[in-house]
């Protein structure tokens, strides 16, 4: 192989480089070897490993050793990940070494470009984030009155940008900047009465950080309670019938011959009543809300955002797995991050599955757990419990296959990167 890999110290880097081997040693046509490259450049894995096991045996029919031919085979059966064609070096050694300077010496202006250039792939803005938060970058969330449509750089630090909060759109981005303009918003009322926002998207920026509050929790709450209008009770002046007064309020009227006494007493329990009334409302309004927007708090950031600004908790993954969306399909990944939601279905056969939606750092993702896997890992599928699902990628739909805790398969990550 000295004349087809010396140039390149013995690694197989060029697409060029494969079609001679394959040739050479495969006694392949150039038709016969474009079919390898192309199931290697359109990333076919399981086209990759066919034509590896055929130039096995074509190597071994070629005259060369059972060894040589499994060196070969098993090192082209790796590459359904990338090669590329070795015109391209010259462009990409260009392109490295210029945001490889960039990185260096200018580490704010290069994260905000790469984050501003990434601002809708959420696995890779978390991965991005991480990366510059190494490297001392701080990453602010977003501010009412100081962030604009994209990622800037303030006091050498990364603002978050509007138009990155979830569910809050362009219109919304455009009115606030184009409100902006005349004045800063003095106060969080202020901002309600210009702005006028539905309650999902004021919960969604105090989520995500936008509204400076110490205890987003209290600042929910206060909100909610404005929310509701409690009415102010008022007497009445004219009594029901006699029946009434006995039956539906329990004053006796035998005993009680006075109008007016018996308007006071009236009066009185109306008033209990409706206190009592305007308390089981509001009782049931603040469930609803706190049910809708409350749960979850250590999520919040994530929720608003799809990312993790201050904490992320899945920080050592990137050490073990490469994200889910860049595997190829038909083959197997590992997904970790918080169970957010599940939806339980039955199947044809009336057996019960679910759809299982993870917090996880490159993103929400939704699985789906069929009922052999629902029935033996339901005990683990509960909201909020932190998981490492190894799923079958297909048709770009995540099938879970195994689960266990975070914590487990850590402990088992570095078992066996100790053996090795």
């Amino acid at each position: 192989m000295e004349s087809i890999l010396n140039t390149t110290y013995g690694c197989m880097i060029y697409q060029e480089q494969l079609l001679d081997i394959v040739r050479k040693f495969g006694n392949r046509t150039y038709g016969g070897a474009d079919k390898f490259r192309k199931a290697i450049g359109k990333k076919l894995p399981e086209l990759v490993k066919q034509e590896s096991v055929k130039l096995y045996s074509e190597i071994l029919n070629t005259g060369y050793n059972e060894e040589l031919a499994k060196t070969i085979s098993d090192e082209l059966a790796e590459k359904g990940g990338y090669m590329f064609n070795k015109p391209h070096g010259m462009s990409y050694a260009v392109v490295c070494k210029q945001t490889a300077y960039l990185k260096s010496h200018y580490p704010v202006y290069y994260f905000k470009a790469l984050l501003n250039q990434n601002k809708d792939d959420y696995g890779a803005l978390n991965k991005y984030i991480i990366d510059a938060k190494e490297h001392g970058i701080e990453i602010l969330p977003p501010h009412i009155n100081k962030s604009q449509r994209d990622f800037v750089v303030i006091d050498n630090k990364i603002l978050f940008g509007l138009e990155a909060i979830k569910g809050i759109g362009e219109k919304f981005v455009d009115q606030l900047l184009l409100e902006r303009e005349n004045c800063l918003f003095k106060d969080f009322e202020d901002f309600k009465n210009r702005m006028k926002l539905s309650t999902s998207q004021i919960v969604t920026l105090v989520k995500s950080g936008a509204f400076p509050a110490k205890d987003k929790r209290q600042f929910l709450i206060k909100y909610a309670k404005s929310l509701f209008e409690i009415k102010e009770y008022k007497d009445v002046t004219t009594l029901p019938k006699l029946k009434d007064l006995q039956e539906k309020w329990d004053i006796d009227t035998g005993k009680i011959k006075d109008k007016e006494i018996r308007l006071k007493i009236y009066n009185q329990k109306r008033k209990v009543e409706y206190n009592k009334l305007q308390q089981d409302k509001y009782k049931k309004f603040t469930e609803e809300f706190t049910e809708k927007y409350l749960n979850n708090e250590k999520f919040w950031e994530f929720e608003a955002l799809s990312i993790f600004i201050n904490d992320n908790p899945f920080e050592k993954i990137y050490d073990y797995i490469t994200p889910f969306e860049e595997i190829d399909d038909g083959t197997k990944g590992v997904i970790i991050g918080i169970v957010s939601n599940i939806v339980k279905k039955k199947d044809k056969h009336k057996k019960q599955f679910a759809y299982v939606s993870i917090y996880s750092t490159f993103g929400l993702i939704d699985i789906i757990c069929w009922h052999s896997q629902f029935k033996e890992y339901q005990d683990l599928l509960k909201k909020g419990n932190k998981l490492a699902l190894l799923c079958k990628k297909k048709d770009g739909k995540a099938i879970c296959e195994s689960i266990k805790t975070y914590e487990q398969w850590l402990i088992d990550k570095k078992l066996k990167y100790k053996q090795i």
